[in-house]
């Protein structure tokens, strides 16, 4: 700090102007003004300045620390991508290659912020940190539109707590995976011996279709066997809607003696069970079964979520949420443990579990911390499964005329979730199942009040729909609005197709469940039935549908992007050939092009989940999720693609980006 120190501070009126001597630079007698020089303090010494600058930078290291380890999602960089195949959108597919833009700049929000061709781009961010592709192909983040809660936990530790019996080939071949998991996992049988019952040998993924019989497993082929038959043992079927137990695990669950002829508990032919439970039957053994630890469950999402992004999924909606779950997420998030975007169903089963909260639409979160989360669905649940011939259908199934399947829940059930403006997604596998439901969704859109646009008019909850109800105008429109989906949609009445889109009903559809049914599914329908089972491109063609939202059913299939895209072009197994003939899909007519697949984990998964204002394509203003991949899959082979049919199954990112920043491979 500098000081001015006055050289004439004993100055009396009249004195001489100053004093040579005092450093004023004025000789004696002078009547010149004086001169007043600037005193400069004592520097600082030299250790407290060091002192301080160490202090600073410390602080500045240590917060940069905290912003990019703790702060979700993490800042992303201001860079420029160029020279790449890049396909904005799936419709850009039909544009000529010279005549598309192959450069994008991401902005530090994480968002896309220009646009162009790469001299452009170049041209005007010649300051920012360029990524050359080298014509690699960039594709919008894929989102996977169907899986479920207990997916991330099956996905996630299959490897270490659950026995992985998918693909088995018979009854013997699950018991001898299930033998070799006790030989890596001593602790189930020590548990055992010790009489405790924590330890359970828990499993995944059988299908009596691919044995001899195809017939329903008895707990008596478990209990068979020395090292089975002592420890409680649970087994899920690959659709999660049948479990297969021994007689110790059914020991302690509660079977109901006389549940008047549920024929969701399968029995033989004196009435005891056998140790297959369908759907809602499940819980009765389920429920016994240690819970697993919320360390568990964050653990085993974080692996899932590491595994989807290996694959080049980006987001994925959950259609099996508890309000816990939620509560999981956000703390994920917030450590910065969910690199992928989650839009989440409230799984409403049964129906009266969700009707008791009640869910009020202040629940409803958009697009928590970034969009990482968006729950503003309500997830219910129909019918069963076809595989377990649980589907509820119209007439008996073909190859088995005692079962017709069953309905969970009634058209009422789906009405009342409604009157809470929630998004309704509904499991819907049988032609009966899907008439239910498109009934009820006809009927509430006639009972519509546009008074009261939350609440449906109250009707006679006794009455069951009719698909001859007349909606108005404005009912349709409301309904449009709400974007139900019907989840699966997989066996339909012909005259129940053009209803989808006239009510506004999005059709999520898993185009790999065609590939894993199409060896029975002929057998079970019949040759009339299956004509309008599995449908895809007729969805966009014929009744002009404008969404089909595109998934796995992760576990139930593999949650690889790839193999769906392969299933819905070319609806063959693996080794190409399928029921229908060597190199010839099954119902080839259903066939959608790459780049309607492309749409179906993209735009339309956007557009289902009410997020197409900042996901699904690439476009200034978006959030700039992005996957890169080393070849042009896109690219139809007639077109001059490289990539075969075959090729689509061997295919890999090369990088993964959410919100600017890359959680797999690199750039």
């Amino acid at each position: 700090m500098w000081t001015v120190v006055a050289g004439l501070r004993n100055r009396r009126p009249g004195a001489p102007a100053a004093v040579r001597g005092r450093n004023n630079g004025v000789r004696a007698g002078s009547t010149a003004r004086p001169k007043f020089r600037p005193e400069r303090k004592k520097p600082a010494p030299l250790w407290l300045v060091a002192a301080v600058f160490s202090v600073v930078v410390l602080q500045l290291v240590f917060a940069i620390f905290v912003i990019r380890k703790f702060a979700y999602p993490p800042p992303s960089e201001h860079y420029l991508v160029f020279n790449a195949t890049l396909y904005t959108s799936a419709e850009s597919a039909t544009t000529p290659l010279e005549m598309r833009p192959d450069a994008f700049v991401v902005g530090s929000d994480g968002r896309f912020e220009a646009i162009g061709s790469s001299d452009e781009m170049k041209s005007r961010y010649w300051h920012l940190k360029h990524y050359n592709m080298n014509r690699r192909t960039i594709v919008p983040g894929l989102t996977d539109s169907h899986a479920v809660r207990r997916a991330y936990l099956q996905a996630g530790s299959l490897a270490t707590m659950r026995a992985d019996v998918t693909g088995a080939k018979s009854t013997k071949d699950v018991v001898a995976r299930l033998v070799r998991y006790l030989n890596a996992n001593p602790d189930i049988e020590r548990a055992a011996a010790s009489g405790s019952n924590t330890k359970w040998l828990l499993g995944f993924g059988w299908d009596q279709t691919l044995w001899p019989n195809a017939e329903f497993p008895n707990k008596t082929l478990l209990d068979s066997h020395p090292r089975l038959k002592s420890i409680p043992v649970l087994l899920w079927r690959v659709d999660l809607h049948a479990v297969w137990c021994n007689s110790r695990a059914l020991e302690l669950s509660d079977v109901p003696i006389d549940d008047n002829g549920n024929s969701q508990i399968i029995r033989d032919k004196h009435g005891d069970p056998t140790g297959v439970f369908l759907d809602a039957a499940m819980d009765y053994v389920v429920r016994v079964v240690p819970p697993t630890t919320m360390e568990e469950s964050e653990k085993a999402v974080e692996v899932a979520a590491d595994m989807m992004v290996r694959k080049g999924l980006t987001g994925v909606h959950d259609a099996a949420l508890s309000l816990e779950d939620i509560q999981m997420f956000k703390k994920l998030i917030d450590n910065g443990k969910l690199p992928v975007r989650i839009y989440g169903m409230i799984f409403c089963d049964p129906p009266q579990k969700c009707l008791d909260l009640p869910l009020l639409p202040d629940r409803i979160m958009n697009g928590y911390k970034h969009g990482l989360l968006t729950v503003r669905a309500v997830k219910l649940v129909m019918d069963g499964a076809l595989g377990s011939w649980g589907a509820a259908m119209v007439e008996p199934y073909a190859d088995d005329k005692t079962k017709s399947g069953f309905l969970l829940m009634s058209a009422v059930d789906v009405r009342n979730m409604l009157t809470w403006g929630y998004q309704a997604n509904v499991h819907c596998i049988g032609d009966l199942a899907n008439k239910v439901v498109l009934d009820a969704f006809e009927a509430i859109a006639g009972s519509y009040d546009a008074a009261a646009p939350h609440l449906v008019v109250e009707q006679d909850v006794q009455r069951e729909f009719g698909e001859d109800a007349s909606s108005s105008t404005a009912g349709l429109e409301w309904m449009r609005s709400l974007r139900n989906r019907i989840e699966h949609a997989q066996i339909l009445r012909e005259e129940d197709l053009p209803r989808f889109a006239r009510l506004g009903i999005v059709p999520s559809i898993q185009p790999v469940h065609a590939t894993s049914d199409m060896g029975y599914a002929t057998r079970r329908l019949g040759p009339d039935r299956v004509k309008n089972a599995y449908v895809q491109r007729r969805f966009l063609q014929q009744y002009a549908v404008p969404h089909i939202a595109l998934g796995s059913d992760f576990p139930v299939e593999s949650m690889d992007p790839m193999k769906g895209i392969y299933a819905a072009t070319t609806r063959k197994w693996p080794n190409g050939s399928s029921p229908d003939g060597d190199e010839v899909g099954w119902q080839s007519h259903e066939c959608l092009t790459r780049a309607e697949a492309l749409k179906g984990f993209t735009e339309s998964a956007a557009y289902a989940s009410f997020q197409e204002k900042d996901l699904g394509t690439i476009a200034v203003g978006k959030w700039a999720d992005f996957v890169v991949y080393e070849h042009d899959w896109v690219r139809e082979e007639e077109d001059g693609g490289y990539v075969g049919e075959s090729g689509l199954l061997e295919i890999l990112p090369v990088a993964t980006v959410v919100g600017g920043v890359v959680h797999y491979g690199r750039l």
